[in-house]
C-alpha cells in the first residue's frame, strides 16, 4: 500500500492566512466552520487546516498539482528557513 503525504503547517493561523495571501496569491474567503478548524475557498482550491493536528488538506480540481506545486515552493524559497510547512507522512 503506498504512503500519501501529507502537508502540516506548524504556525498559527494568521502566519497561514498572510502566506495563502501574499505568497500563493489567492484571494479567496476564510470561515470557521466549527472548532479548531479553518477552512479558505476562492471558488477553485479549499484548503482547510486544524491547529490541533496541525494537518493542512487541499481539495479541489487540480489539488495534485497544486500540492506539488506547494512543496516545491516551500523547499526552494527562503520561507521554508522558519519551518512553517513540512510534510508528513499518513
Amino acid at each position: 500500500m503506498a504512503e500519501e503525504l501529507q502537508l502540516a503547517w506548524m504556525g498559527d493561523f494568521d502566519s497561514l492566512k498572510q502566506f495563502v495571501s501574499e505568497k500563493l496569491n489567492l484571494n479567496g474567503e476564510w470561515v470557521s466552520p466549527g472548532g479548531d478548524k479553518k477552512l479558505f475557498n476562492d471558488g477553485y482550491i479549499s484548503i482547510s487546516w486544524r491547529k490541533n493536528k496541525k494537518a493542512l488538506l487541499i481539495d479541489g480540481d487540480d489539488r495534485e498539482k497544486f500540492k506539488s506545486k506547494l512543496c516545491r515552493m516551500i523547499c526552494a524559497n527562503d520561507f521554508n528557513k522558519g519551518n512553517m510547512c513540512e510534510e508528513t507522512k499518513t
